[in-house]
Parts: structure tokens; sequence; C-alpha cells
């Protein structure tokens, strides 16, 4: 999944997971961990997001500038 792929490819610039509903905060986390240089991530529409994931995500990448929550729960 999501986290095994944060894993393995942390050099990875654009994730793009649109309408991918087994997203969850588990998934920000590990990326927020693993994917330093994340520019942009596509997350619109997926469902099991909160406040939290999206601040680990943000906290482990600072060079994110694009994120797309649109419709997200």
């Amino acid at each position: 999944g999501v986290v095994a792929v944060a894993k393995g490819c942390r050099k990875l610039q654009v994730i793009s997971l649109f309408t991918c509903t087994s997203i969850t905060d588990i998934s920000l986390k590990a990326i927020g961990k693993r994917c330093k240089g994340l520019l942009s991530l596509n997350v619109g529409r997926c469902g099991g997001l909160t406040d939290a994931g999206v601040a680990a995500l943000a906290r482990g990448c600072p060079k994110l500038s694009a994120l797309n929550l649109a419709g997200s729960k």
C-alpha cells in the first residue's frame, strides 16, 4: 500500500491518490515521514483523513506547495 511505497520511494515529488478511499491518516503520516522532498499531493475525494494526518504531512514535507483535499472527509 501507500506506506510501503513511501518507505521504498523516498524521492517521490508528486503523488496523486485521487478517489483512493483506502487512504487514511496512517498513509499521510508515512508520506510525511519518508517523502521529505514531496512537492505535490492529491488526496481529493479520499476518505478517512483528519486534521492530525494533514498536520503530520505538513510537518514532514516542508517543500509541499500543492495539496488537494477537495471532497475529502
